[in-house]
């Protein structure tokens, strides 16, 4: 549906660019990601020890819509940035597809992050199963 952006977006030159570039790719890929619209939210995570995670948005059963919080560390080198979204999204269409067990959901988005990220940057668009 709809990606909106916040945080500190402005600390790298790439963050902007890199997440519309990233949201799209991801758009075309995942049907059902079509279906919610999300917020990337650049801020600082470093107390929180991780490079990014994600939520659903607390209004987000307004009108059955789904909506997300994105979470990203605003510091990350690209490729990281890169994998840490695609990490997240894959999170986004587990929890679509009613995937809530938390080992499993992390197994899987560490295992796809990789594979997503070179693919996205090779430009494919072969979908990978999750």
């Amino acid at each position: 549906m709809t990606l909106y952006t916040s945080g500190d977006l402005q600390v790298c030159d790439h963050s902007l660019h890199l997440v519309k570039e990233v949201y799209d790719w991801f758009y075309i890929k995942y049907p059902e990601f079509r279906k919610v619209d999300v917020e990337v939210h650049q801020c600082n995570l470093t107390e929180s020890n991780c490079y990014g995670f994600c939520q659903i948005a607390e209004d987000s059963n307004d009108e059955g819509k789904q909506e997300f919080l994105v979470h990203v560390h605003y510091s990350l080198p690209e490729r990281e940035y890169i994998t840490t979204i695609l990490h997240e999204f894959v999170h986004i269409v587990q929890t679509i597809r009613g995937l809530f067990d938390d080992e499993r959901r992390e197994s899987e988005a560490l295992l796809l992050e990789d594979v997503l990220y070179n693919e996205f940057k090779e430009g494919g668009t072969i979908k990978v199963s999750l």
